[in-house]
């Protein structure tokens, strides 16, 4: 029964981390403990926006439901503003069908709009869309950019029903070679220890003309690629004359099926195009080196950088293709912000803004 449950916040404390991993694990989604302390206790602000029901037993709490939003640094139309991106959902199924999602979410955003955040943003599955859309008031953007790169063939034709019978009989063929990278930039690529103030003002040019987006500024791409646990991000950056000019960040996961490559982020001076694609191309022979069967890219056609992507290779991603059905949405904190919002030309969103690789 609903009357059993008390309503609060979660706390940065060991004990609240551990209760929402248990609820989380007793749900058949379990949780590694270090990656929820990582996630919520990001530095970006002093309080957790997550809210929880719990159930009170002789000796502790037991979560019973959870609603979790997490501080991102933002810009809007050049203002830095408070946001927060949705995460993290779950009701025990004992206590399903009580509302507690929707009960939770609305108090949330209550401390949002109290604590002067503009807006909450997330990417819904398949299966909660419609409870963010119908229930929670969001207005939905977009379908997540998807962009896919191939790489070998194998891995499409065991995709492809109308294929599917020529992956057991064809060989698995390298669809893209190394391409070259010149000379002058090849020189100047090289691994990025850690992200400073010159990553900032790079972002500052690209960003120019972003109307929205999560703020790429130091302290968050080191949260982002460098702290995060268990992880190990390839990330190169092009230096001339001693200034950062462009950086690229990737990974390649064994996922969906294969080896798949994610481009996570590509930033470059807006001035210098050439820059990008030569840190493209050095992603993109990495990968091929390490036998990827495909790279993937969030990337909208208006984004600065999309000319870079299809010059490499990439295509808008076919639904029957994609690992997973994805949507892009946004709540207002304010009425007055909804129009540009919700226009999906104002948004850069790349996988630097995923929670998921």
């Amino acid at each position: 029964m609903e009357q059993n449950l008390l309503f609060r916040s979660m706390h940065k404390d060991p004990q609240d981390y551990r209760r929402f991993k248990e609820c989380f694990d007793r749900n058949d989604s379990p949780r590694a403990l270090d990656k929820v302390e990582w996630q919520y206790d990001t530095g970006f602000a002093d309080e957790l926006l997550v809210n929880v029901a719990v159930e009170p037993t002789p000796t502790d709490e037991e979560i019973a439901a959870i609603y979790a939003v997490f501080p991102v640094p933002f810009s809007l139309q050049g203002q830095a503003v408070k946001a927060a991106q949705s995460l993290d959902t779950m009701t025990d199924t004992r206590h399903q069908g009580k509302g507690l999602f929707k009960k939770l979410a609305q108090q949330v955003y209550t401390r949002c709009r109290e604590g002067n955040y503009r807006l909450v943003y997330g990417f819904p599955n398949g299966n909660s869309a419609y409870a963010f859309f119908n229930r929670l008031g969001w207005k939905e953007v977009a379908e997540v950019p998807f962009m896919i790169a191939p790489l070998r063939t194998k891995y499409f034709l065991q995709r492809l029903p109308v294929l599917k019978h020529l992956a057991a009989v064809l060989p698995d063929i390298q669809w893209r070679g190394k391409k070259s990278v010149p000379s002058v930039y090849k020189e100047g690529i090289r691994p990025i220890e850690r992200f400073d103030e010159q990553a900032e003002t790079l972002w500052k040019k690209f960003a120019a003309n972003i109307p929205l987006a999560v703020t790429r500024n130091a302290q968050y791409l080191n949260w982002r690629f460098l702290q995060k646990p268990g992880e190990k991000y390839e990330m190169r950056g092009y230096w001339e004359k001693g200034v950062l000019t462009g950086y690229v960040i990737y990974v390649v996961k064994e996922k969906h099926g294969g080896r798949i490559g994610y481009l996570m982020e590509l930033i470059t001076d807006p001035a210098q195009p050439a820059c990008g694609d030569a840190l493209l191309r050095t992603a993109l022979n990495d990968m091929v080196a390490q036998k990827a069967d495909a790279c993937l890219a969030w990337n909208f056609a208006h984004s600065p950088n999309n000319a870079l992507h299809k010059q490499n290779g990439f295509y808008p991603m076919p639904p029957k293709l994609r690992p997973i059905e994805l949507h892009f949405g946004v709540l207002a904190m304010q009425a007055e912000d909804e129009p540009l919002l919700a226009e999906e030309k104002n948004w850069y969103l790349s996988y630097c803004d995923s929670d998921t690789v």
